[in-house]
C-alpha cells in the first residue's frame, strides 16, 4: 500500500492483512509520526520514499547541525535516523545495515552509522 492514511490502513486490515506499507516520511516531513507508531507497535514495514528529499535535497538546518556534528553528509544521517525512529523502517540500502564495501566508503560513511552521539 502507498501514500495512505491512519483510516485507509484501518479499511485495508478488515479485508486483509497489510505487512508492509510505503508513504512520503522524512526528518523534514513529519506528518507521518503517529502512522510510524502505528506500524512499529502493529509490526507493519514502513518505507518511506523521498527520506532524502525527493528532487530536492531535504532543507533541514537540524539535519545540516546533526551531519556537521557527525562530520557526515546529510543523505548519510537521514537514512541512520529512519533506522534508529522505529526498526520497521526498510527497505534500507544494503551497506547501511551490512557495513560499506569498501575501507575507502567505510571512512567517509562511518560518522552517521555512530548514532549514539
Amino acid at each position: 500500500m502507498s501514500g495512505i492514511s491512519d483510516a485507509q490502513l484501518t479499511e485495508a486490515q478488515t479485508v486483509a492483512a497489510v505487512v508492509t506499507m510505503q508513504n512520503l516520511y522524512s526528518l523534514a516531513n513529519r506528518t507521518d509520526d503517529a502512522l510510524v507508531d502505528r506500524c512499529t507497535a502493529e509490526n507493519i514495514a514502513y518505507a518511506a520514499f523521498f527520506p532524502l528529499g525527493g528532487f530536492s535535497p531535504l532543507q533541514s538546518q537540524t539535519l545540516t547541525d546533526v551531519a556537521d556534528r557527525l562530520g557526515a553528509a546529510r543523505q548519510q544521517v537521514s537514512p541512520a535516523w529512519l533506522l534508529q525512529r522505529s526498526p520497521v523502517h526498510g527497505p534500507v540500502p544494503r551497506h547501511i545495515l551490512v557495513g560499506p564495501p569498501t575501507r575507502e566508503h567505510r571512512r567517509r560513511t562511518g560518522p552517521a552509522r555512530r548514532r549514539d552521539r
